[in-house]
């Protein structure tokens, strides 16, 4: 048997995919989820290239070099890729908080779009003129190595003066990983966060 300590790259979700990189090493390794493990990858765009043989064990580690969990081919183990953890995460404050869902969001704002003749488009209305009030964070976690954070936002637009609270979840590399909902202004007054 063979071990190779990997520590993750970056996912392809659309995929089901998690690259690799092997510590110390300019290799890289693919693992696909929900079917047939692992593969070597290609450096450049990151293809799966040649199947992993079954003796060859996967340490994977986090940044910090501590070890998460072994992996192999022939007993593999299964984790959510990072994006799916991350929309589980928000779940919680779904829950807790009773938020609203982006599609509830974009029709509560765009009531008021026909209004103002000078709108512009309702992409340009609904993206193109918000006023960002506050920013706060409400929770971190880690997971497959990666920190997490997650943040209260509070906008409003600058038009319509609507008032809205968004909770989202963010990586260290700046990347939003989950939006867990809207809080509209009328239910802020009563203090949900």
């Amino acid at each position: 048997m063979r071990t190779i300590k990997v520590k993750l790259l970056h996912e392809e979700p659309g995929f089901c995919l998690a690259v690799f990189k092997e510590i110390g090493k300019n290799k890289y390794y693919n693992r696909h989820h929900h079917f047939d493990g692992w593969y070597t990858s290609t450096k450049d765009y990151f293809e799966s290239d040649t199947r992993v043989k079954d003796d060859i064990i996967f340490e994977v580690m986090d940044y910090n070099g501590n070890l998460l969990f072994t992996d192999s081919n022939s007993e593999p183990v299964w984790f959510l890729l990072t994006a799916d953890k991350a929309k589980e995460y928000s779940a919680k404050f779904v829950s807790e908080l009773s938020l609203k869902s982006y599609d509830e969001w974009k029709e509560w704002l765009l009531k008021e779009y026909g209004t103002y003749s000078d709108a512009g488009s309702r992409d340009n209305w609904l993206y193109g003129h918000l006023n960002h009030i506050s920013y706060e964070e409400i929770d971190r976690y880690e997971y497959l190595g990666v920190k997490f954070t997650v943040f209260n936002e509070r906008e409003s637009h600058v038009f319509c003066g609507k008032e809205w609270r968004s909770v989202y979840i963010k990586d260290e590399y700046g990347y939003c990983a989950a939006i867990c909902g809207y809080l509209f202004d009328e239910e802020i007054q009563g203090g949900n966060l």
